[in-house]
């Protein structure tokens, strides 16, 4: 799913994005794993501009570690530790819009998991950034899986015009134990939401009477504010778009959609608000 949810925005910029399969069991929170690979994931497409981006389980040192390696600007060696302290900055004119802060919750959420993180840089040639994976049984896993409506629920806006596709997102949604608010268009939907704010809002890019996807998250934000997490839906692969959306902060998800993508980017989006 984390790499549903990060492909538009390596795709944006030419990147190559790989991942290799990988039979290893762990036993850890998933969610806060997710979050630190989410993390690695992002920075290293961030500061990419050429080649790609590829993540993987290997063994390293008798462990096994997700890596995520990147052809990027790379990290001088007598600054790795410092990136993970709070509001920590390098000068260099291509991390000037960071602060540090996203590697420094990563450092404590792995010290939280018990688990150790290695970063290995050549400032012109890429980085690796790795997260231990502590060891489990297929048995456990089996045994801790969450029921489907496990999750923080959460209300959510959606708008979407084809009827089908609109009840057959509620309902996935629903069976993931999120609310759902649902409408053909922006005036239904906030006449049904009547003032009451939702954790974040879905829609698609083209609906009818030319309306668009941006109009109700703009004006969504403007009634509840610029931080409300928002996602277009949108089979349209021009790259104009996409960028549009990025400079936005607005990630898209292309149809056909994928339900575990659409999950994964709720569970970010309203976790990283909650914090």
């Amino acid at each position: 799913t984390l790499i549903s949810v990060h492909a538009a925005e390596a795709g944006l910029k030419g990147l190559r994005l790989r991942w290799r399969n990988s039979g290893a069991v762990a036993y850890t929170d998933q969610v806060l794993l997710r979050r630190i690979v989410g993390n690695f994931l992002a920075n290293a497409i961030r500061y990419t501009e050429r080649g790609g981006v590829l993540i993987g389980c290997r063994r390293h040192a008798g462990r096994n570690w997700i890596e995520v390696w990147d052809t990027g600007i790379g990290i001088p060696a007598d600054k790795t530790e410092v990136i993970f302290e709070e509001f920590s900055q390098l000068n260099d004119d291509a991390r000037r819009r960071g602060s540090g802060l996203g590697l420094a919750i990563v450092a404590k959420t792995a010290r939280l998991l018990n688990l150790e993180i290695r970063v290995r840089s050549r400032p012109g040639r890429g980085s690796l950034f790795a997260i231990e994976l502590p060891p489990g049984r297929a048995a456990m896993v089996t045994e801790t899986l969450p029921a489907p409506g496990g999750a923080r629920s959460v209300r959510l806006a959606l708008v979407e015009d084809n009827a089908e596709l609109r009840n057959a997102l509620v309902c996935a949604l629903n069976t993931a134990g999120h609310e759902v608010v649902a409408a053909p268009d922006g005036a239904t939907l906030f006449a049904q939401l009547d003032g009451q704010r939702p954790d974040a809002v879905i829609s698609d890019y083209r609906l009818a009477a030319r309306e668009s996807g941006f109009d109700v998250i703009q004006a969504a934000r403007a009634q509840f504010g610029e931080s409300l997490p928002a996602l277009l839906i949108t089979g349209d692969t021009d790259p104009a778009l996409v960028r549009s959306m990025a400079d936005r902060g607005i990630p898209v998800c292309y149809k056909p959609l994928q339900v575990s993508a659409l999950l994964a980017f709720i569970s970010e989006a309203t976790e990283r608000r909650a914090r």
